[in-house]
């Protein structure tokens, strides 16, 4: 062998690491490609799940406050999962910020909505469900009768 041969043998063994490297680069972007689509699939499942739970728990449940209960907890999850899926599905920063802006409003709104939906029926006198076993607002010298 000579010293032409030994350099045009190393060059080709370069190039050909080039091209491995080039294709485990390929490889890797495929495969963190792939898990950021079924984390994306997979939370967008659990947020249209929390959706149908809470919406089945409206249909079947007794009285309007376990209603709003199911309503509300579910809404909050539902809304949380479907935002995750968006934000690894698209992964804009655009989407992202108005994800995370939606999430955190829900978990803001949707507790005080509700609480405060509870206390309105509350105070008309909505229904209790024959099984409820305790209502402390009833015994409590500061329920809601006095609201404006």
């Amino acid at each position: 062998m000579n010293m032409l041969s030994i350099i045009a043998a190393a060059n080709e063994a370069v190039i050909h690491a080039e091209d491995i490297t080039m294709n485990n680069d390929a490889f890797m972007d495929f495969v963190l490609s792939s898990i950021r689509e079924y984390a994306a699939v997979f939370f967008l499942f659990w947020g249209l799940f929390f959706m149908f739970v809470g919406a089945l728990g409206v249909y079947r449940l007794p009285d309007v406050f376990h209603r709003m209960h199911a309503a509300s907890k579910c809404s909050t999850l539902g809304v949380l999962g479907l935002m995750l899926g968006v934000i690894l599905a698209v992964g804009t920063l655009s989407i992202t910020t108005k994800a995370i802006l939606t999430v955190v409003f829900a978990f803001a709104a949707v507790p005080v909505g509700s609480h405060l939906l509870a206390k309105a029926a509350l105070k008309d006198g909505a229904p209790k469900w024959s099984g409820t076993i305790t209502d402390e607002w009833s015994k409590s010298q500061t329920a809601p009768t006095d609201m404006d």
